[in-house]
């Protein structure tokens, strides 16, 4: 271990992210055989171009995992964020997934996504003092 230096920081790393990130990927690249997620985002802007809500996630195989989805709280509760939503599901269809999957451990957005189609798959009590942790799916064909 002479060899090595060890760091630790508590603040953004973006060299690290990257390096991260891109490794992280390779070697899952290379572990489903070539195959590579394709990152989709959707997104809503104001009538001032100003971004309001967005969705981000992959397609990859047969699945769309939603790793992001954001409506800012002054424009919630009118449809937007099911419109982010039927806007992904139709991405997903178009990449050949049958299922769209997501976790979260936002209580609010329970009632939101089994509103919208999503069953409950798994759920962790006390994941984080105070939180549980919740993960959805929904078939599609």
């Amino acid at each position: 271990m002479n060899n090595y230096s060890f760091e630790t920081i508590d603040s953004n790393y973006e060299e690290l992210e990257k390096y991260l990130n891109d490794e992280l990927i390779s070697y899952g690249v290379n572990e489903a055989d070539g195959n590579r997620p394709e990152y989709i985002y959707c997104y809503i802007k104001d009538r001032r171009h100003k971004i309001i809500g967005g969705i981000k996630g992959y397609a990859m195989f047969n699945l769309f995992y939603i790793s992001k989805l954001f409506v800012d709280e002054k424009h919630r509760n009118i449809g937007l964020g099911r419109k982010l939503l039927t806007e992904i599901e139709n991405v997903a269809i178009k990449h050949s997934c049958n299922t769209i999957r997501l976790d979260t451990l936002n209580k609010k957005s329970h009632s939101f996504y089994l509103n919208y189609g999503f069953e409950k798959t798994m759920e962790i009590k006390d994941y984080m003092e105070g939180f549980d942790l919740l993960f959805f799916h929904k078939n599609i064909n």
